[in-house]
């Protein structure tokens, strides 16, 4: 017979990635979410997170499904002062779109599963983009190393699919690419539309064919909301207002 529905369904289609600063439910307070590129972060970097946290927070520090970081409980008048710090002009909250919504596997480094090195790779990739298309709006671009698929390359509006191949005789790290990939109510598999690309050669590849998959996205009628930098200011300082 047919089984009953659990509950609602309470996904959303509209994406928030969490950086910049975000009001809470309680009021004066904010959250500050940070960029951390691929999740790397070095330990002077962590240090100062937590010094950050402890000074204009509450001393808590979220960690995002997007491997960046929120610092929260930020009372109104802390922020400005916040924002002179110094380490938001290395984890910023008003990151590039090629940043904020960069996601990566921990790639040959650390896994023996992993067929390229991905992390580097990928911040290489993005400081590209940061250069070439400066001001894009949000998209999301997730690597795996491997067919496992850690990096839920899948569900981005650019994936990488770690792989080796053969040119001219010689083995070189490559990828294939997806596009189109959602999470969600009306959640996709992104479609594979490049295979065997040589990550030398990923960049400016990338740099193409972005402006064309944001534009098929926003003319989709059913396309979920794009990510929006919410709250965030045209540099490191924060205000409530923003």
């Amino acid at each position: 017979r047919p089984l009953r529905e659990a509950g609602r369904d309470a996904r959303g289609s509209r994406h928030v990635d969490h950086l910049g600063v975000g009001r809470q439910k309680q009021k004066g307070l904010n959250s500050v979410g940070l960029a951390v590129a691929v999740g790397r972060i070095t330990t002077d970097q962590l240090f100062e997170l937590a010094r950050l946290a402890e000074t204009y927070g509450t001393g808590d520090v979220r960690i995002t499904a997007s491997q960046n970081v929120i610092v929260p409980n930020v009372p109104d008048a802390r922020l400005p002062d916040l924002g002179r710090e110094a380490l938001l002009g290395e984890l910023r909250p008003d990151a590039h779109a090629a940043v904020r919504g960069l996601v990566s596997c921990t790639g040959i480094d650390y896994c023996h599963f992993a067929l390229i090195e991905t992390k580097e790779l990928a911040v290489k990739t993005a400081q590209h983009l940061e250069q070439r298309l400066p001001d894009h709006k949000p998209f999301t671009t997730h690597w795996s190393g491997c067919p496992a698929g850690c990096g839920n390359h899948a569900l981005a509006d650019i994936g990488l699919l770690g792989k080796n191949i053969r040119v001219d005789g010689q083995l070189v790290d490559a990828v294939d690419v997806f596009i189109g990939g959602r999470s969600g109510p009306n959640a996709r598999a992104g479609t594979r539309v490049l295979e065997d690309v040589p990550c030398d050669d990923l960049p400016e590849v990338l740099e193409r064919m972005i402006p064309y998959v944001s534009r098929k996205r926003q003319s989709a009628a059913k396309a979920p909301v794009a990510p929006q930098p919410t709250g965030t200011a045209p540099n490191p300082s924060l205000s409530a207002n923003s």
